[in-house]
């Protein structure tokens, strides 16, 4: 028999390395102390080599948003843009 029964076949990923920690870190270093459009934090994401799709970012923004971490409007070009609350 193959597999480790004790974790289910499946990876455990490692505490703090999905999108949301990175989020929240950029957070406490003052990343969204200004407007950030989604292509500005994957590039950001880019910068601290980590490569991260707008798709995989959005969904943890939406949480942040909603545990009142980051303020969310919509700009000129009909793009969500991130702030600092």
């Amino acid at each position: 028999m193959s597999g480790d029964k004790s974790t289910g076949g499946k990876k455990k990923r490692q505490a703090g390395s999905g999108p949301k920690p990175r989020l929240e870190q950029f957070i406490t270093e003052g990343f969204f102390s200004q407007k950030r459009t989604i292509r500005a934090i994957v590039a950001h994401c880019k910068l601290k080599a980590r490569n991260y799709k707008a798709n995989e970012l959005s969904g943890p923004l939406a949480r942040l948003v909603r545990d009142n971490k980051l303020s969310r409007t919509t700009n000129a070009e009909n793009q969500f843009e991130y702030i600092k609350k």
